[in-house]
């Protein structure tokens, strides 16, 4: 009976390693976007000290496959995203973004040190107009793409 204790404690130790997430064990999918248009961003810190980068953006009407997204838009690269979806991608954090130092211009929230490079890497696309890739899936009930993984 020890024993097998032990390997379900190993076993479920290399599925999940401790401090992983298990929402990062969720299947993601390349999800393709451009910066700029009518885009936003925000930034939530929550009472426990997790914080979270969102980004608003409308749907584009084929997939990036098929068509690069307009400015401000976001597709799936074999479809563009369905009614159930929702338009909100969030890059979530348990340890927060050391050092970040934001403002607000215009609607948007910008990096002026970044304290993460995934936000770094979104802030500056959003900014200059580019297109940009994550890894996302759709965390049901919770009206967002929880961001996994960023960069082609």
């Amino acid at each position: 009976m020890k024993r097998m204790a032990f390997m379900m404690v190993l076993v479920t130790g290399l599925v999940f390693p401790p401090g992983a997430s298990k929402a990062i064990a969720a299947e993601s999918y390349p999800l393709v976007c451009r910066g700029g248009g009518a885009m936003t961003t925000s930034y939530t810190i929550w009472r426990g000290g997790e914080q979270a980068f969102r980004i608003r953006f409308a749907k584009a009407r084929q997939g990036a496959g098929a068509r690069q997204p307009a400015p401000g838009e976001c597709a799936w690269v074999d479809r563009p995203l369905n009614n159930n979806e929702p338009a909100y991608l969030e890059f979530y954090t348990e340890r927060g973004f050391r050092g970040i130092d934001l403002e607000m211009q215009g609607s948007n929230l910008v990096a002026k040190s970044y304290g993460h490079e995934v936000v770094r890497y979104l802030s500056q696309a959003i900014g200059k107009q580019q297109l940009f890739y994550v890894r996302a899936f759709n965390e049901r009930g919770k009206n967002r793409l929880r961001i996994t993984r960023t960069g082609p």
